[in-house]
């Protein structure tokens, strides 16, 4: 069976990443269209996250690297994404725990919104104003297109900039689904979130008008 979504979840935190695929399958109405795909830092941990994979019934796909550190979040999703199945592919975090809703059903309707499918979305998340969320997908046709699901260490709001330009943000209401954080502060040094902000916005206009020449009017 084909997957609607792919949930990318880099982890270092064991037990919250136990919670997090928890609340996942708690709220899942078909867990036969959902994989989940993990980037861990050490070989020695693929046993525990395999463990609690298979527990849950999902698909998935663990991946393992020895670079570690949040400034190569934005690497780390871009290789999940790359080996990624899902219709739409969602940047995820695990501090991130899905409440209520059927976010299921949410997402498939937005598959008919768009005859391109060329479009972002996010789920209520914490606080987050609507035109911001923490935990935004965009679709397989948008990858194909740009060829990467981020840029930097902030892929969340350089996605929702990216949608709002080209008029394709979708933003699932805290009345259908919600979700908690628990925000861990990054660490992450100021030379290098200026660098990335940099590469962020000079990438955003051609990021833009590449997808603005496949839509579909």
């Amino acid at each position: 069976m084909g997957k609607l979504v792919s949930f990318l979840i880099p982890s270092i935190n064991k037990p919250a990443f136990v919670k997090t695929i928890e609340c996942l399958k708690n709220t899942c109405s078909n867990i036969d269209v959902v994989e989940i795909l993990t980037k861990i830092d050490m070989e020695s941990d693929i046993p525990f996250y395999e463990d609690i994979l298979q527990k849950s019934g999902f698909d998935y796909k663990i991946l393992c690297s020895p670079v570690s550190g949040y400034t190569n979040i934005g690497v780390f999703h871009n290789e999940m994404a790359a080996v990624s199945q899902g219709d739409l592919v969602f940047i995820f975090g695990d501090d991130l725990f899905v409440q209520y809703g059927d976010w299921i059903k949410e997402l498939e309707n937005t598959r008919t919104l768009f005859r391109d499918n060329i479009y972002a979305v996010t789920l209520s998340c914490g606080e987050s104003p609507k035109w911001f969320s923490l935990c935004v997908g965009v679709t397989k046709e948008w990858l194909q297109c740009l060829g990467y699901m981020t840029l930097g260490y902030q892929p969340d709001y350089w996605i929702a900039l990216v949608a709002r330009d080209i008029g394709r943000y979708i933003h699932i209401s805290r009345e259908k689904c919600h979700i908690n954080i628990t925000i861990t502060p990054p660490h992450i040094t100021k030379a290098t979130q200026k660098n990335n902000h940099a590469k962020m916005f000079t990438e955003l206009p051609n990021a833009v008008k590449k997808l603005k020449s496949i839509q579909i009017r």
